[in-house]
């Protein structure tokens, strides 16, 4: 048995609102926070869109950590 429309509209809008708070995290220079919901993002609605964002979000955080001094070990 499948789940109830309002089920289905709570998961669809949870998919959009990590999407949105990624963007809201990158616009901040919050770029930990991004990498978080953009990890969401893309497990809830895999598909080009998350993809980017997750890929843009593990850039940002890499070079902000780098900026920090954080070095490979």
């Amino acid at each position: 048995m499948g789940r109830s429309k309002a089920a289905k509209s709570k998961s669809q809008s949870a998919q959009a609102d990590a999407g949105t708070l990624a963007r809201r995290c990158f616009e901040k220079g919050q770029y930990k926070d991004a990498l978080k919901q953009a990890r969401v993002a893309a497990r809830k609605s895999p598909g080009p869109e998350s993809q980017r964002l997750l890929e843009l979000a593990t850039f940002e955080r890499a070079a902000q950590l780098q900026r920090n001094g954080m070095r490979e070990q």
